[in-house]
């Protein structure tokens, strides 16, 4: 590049971004890790962020921990972009998604703490799309009956959570 053009992208802020592809199903302990590990946030940091109530409240969420809500994606940060900026941009993302399924969710009956619930319940427990569809179709028979879900992922939840001594994130009750 010529000495000019550098300056230029200097001056405008240009920075190289890299390509981080956040795979569905995945925890904040194990999103924090693929971060760090690209250099972009530091992974203690993002998960201390990642339940800090006040803010969670900025994001305009009323939830105790982002868990469920930092979608699953290829995003493109710089180095050192920092945990409340990733999380910001991810939880966009995420509310951008759930825009398109909110009145499914509302026909259905279920808020959108309910539907990340569910969605992660359903995610643990399968092993592909195929098998993701019709575990949806069982808890949706079983909640529409009044059954309990009867789903082993709540419980491997709060035993990895526990595991990790993430104390700070909610308990999961399903």
């Amino acid at each position: 590049m010529k000495p000019g053009d550098v300056l230029k992208k200097l001056v405008q802020g240009d920075v190289i971004k890299y390509p981080i592809t956040i795979p569905e199903g995945f925890n904040i302990f194990q999103i924090g890790a693929i971060l760090e590990e690209a250099k972009v946030l530091l992974q203690k940091s993002f998960s201390g962020k990642a339940v800090n109530r006040v803010f969670i409240l900025s994001l305009e969420l009323d939830v105790d921990s982002l868990e469920g809500y930092l979608f699953p994606d290829t995003y493109n940060f710089p180095k050192g972009f920092g945990e409340e900026q990733v999380i910001r941009h991810m939880v966009a993302r995420f509310k951008t998604v759930y825009s398109s399924l909110a009145k499914r969710a509302e026909q259905l009956g279920l808020n959108r703490k309910d539907v990340v619930t569910l969605a992660s319940m359903i995610e643990k427990e399968a092993a592909d799309d195929q098998e993701r569809r019709l575990i949806s179709a069982v808890f949706h028979n079983r909640l529409h009956r009044g059954m309990a879900l009867q789903s082993d992922p709540t419980a491997v939840y709060d035993l990895s959570r526990r595991n990790r001594g993430m104390k700070g994130l909610p308990e999961r009750t399903c």
